[in-house]
């Protein structure tokens, strides 16, 4: 498993530093990526009875790079800094248990460009668990939180699908 992360580490980085190469910099785009998503925990030790389960307002922020294979493919390599987690409400105690997660993740994925304002990617990624915190609020007697970082898997993989948009308006006057 450690040679399968090495691995793909060191051909995501190898991508990344193909960027930086001055004499074919228009070749390669890349940029910033933000997103905003919901998350939940699934598992043994978060089935709790007597609690009320829902997700956590989830983001995640980081830098993508694309590298063309031909006019309509690309092999796109992110790496990225997720926010990952799960919310309960205990009515029986009055306590609101937040669940946080931080990954460094880094997706490898396929693009194909529909046309010139949109593409379809997916692929594979891997996350390592940076750490975890757990907060309690329990209703009008304060709060705690507490680091749960040992509780969870250090190492996630799956896939991701998606769509990217892309304006392609360059802002010249058109006559």
């Amino acid at each position: 498993m450690k040679k399968l992360i090495m691995l793909l580490l060191l051909v995501s980085m190898s991508v990344f530093a193909g960027q930086w190469d001055e004499e074919e910099q228009s070749y390669y785009e890349g940029g910033i990526k933000v997103g905003l998503g919901g998350s939940t925990v699934i598992g043994s030790d978060t089935d709790s009875d007597g609690a009320d389960k829902g997700f956590k307002v989830s983001y995640q922020i980081g830098a993508f790079f694309i590298s063309p294979i031909n006019d309509q493919l690309s092999f796109q390599s992110e790496l990225l800094l997720d926010n990952k987690g799960n919310t309960y409400s205990y009515d029986e105690f009055n306590a609101d248990v937040t669940i946080s997660m931080t990954y460094l993740t880094v997706p490898l994925l396929l693009s194909f460009k529909a046309n010139d304002n949109f593409k379809f990617y997916g692929g594979a990624y891997v996350s390592f668990l940076l750490s975890a915190t757990q907060w309690t609020d329990y209703d009008g007697l304060g709060s705690d939180s507490n680091s749960v970082t040992d509780k969870f898997n250090k190492f996630d993989y799956g896939l991701s699908v998606g769509a990217m948009f892309k304006n392609q308006y360059s802002g010249k006057n058109q006559e």
